[in-house]
């Protein structure tokens, strides 16, 4: 009876093991939460490539108003004679236009904000997968992609639980 407790112990030592190094790497203790925060966290990925698209999306547009604007403004100045209705319309477009450039500004600074939290997931994502997966080597995480390392990491955490959950007690 011991021998078999004793091999059965041995047989699940890796996982154990496996689970040791997430546990001390995430902090986290409970299996439940650490699935949830690896599935989160390609959500949140997700989301945050939608909001670069759309950012880059909306820059784009910002980019091609402005320019639609410095050519109306332009306009103005050369057709300006002395009326105040055109003064005050082109004052106007200049405050528009400064608007837009600011507009633009933020928005080109979230998306380098972006790009760093999208960097920073990346590199703990490269990390966590060659902890719970001994064959996946840190060159092979590099050239994998995001969303695949996180389905690698989420196979190996299912099947490490899986493997537990049919363990008996």
């Amino acid at each position: 009876m011991r021998q078999k407790m004793a091999k059965q112990m041995q047989q699940w030592s890796p996982i154990d093991n496996a689970f040791k190094k997430i546990n001390t790497s995430t902090g986290v203790n409970d299996v439940q939460i650490l699935v949830e925060k690896f599935l989160n966290k390609e959500k949140t990925y997700s989301d945050l490539l939608v909001t670069v698209a759309n950012s880059e999306s909306r820059i784009d547009k910002l980019k091609i108003e402005n320019e639609e604007l410095r050519n109306k403004l332009h306009e103005l100045k050369i057709g300006f004679e002395s009326g105040s209705g055109e003064s005050e319309t082109i004052k106007n477009l200049e405050k528009e236009q400064e608007r837009f450039e600011k507009e633009t500004d933020l928005k080109k600074e979230k998306y380098y904000n972006v790009e760093i939290i999208t960097d920073i997931i990346t590199g703990w994502a490269k990390r966590v997968v060659t902890k719970v997966d001994d064959n996946f080597t840190e060159e092979k995480a590099s050239d994998t992609d995001i969303v695949d390392l996180f389905g690698h990491i989420a196979d190996r955490v299912c099947e490490s639980l899986s493997q537990l959950q049919d363990e008996p007690v």
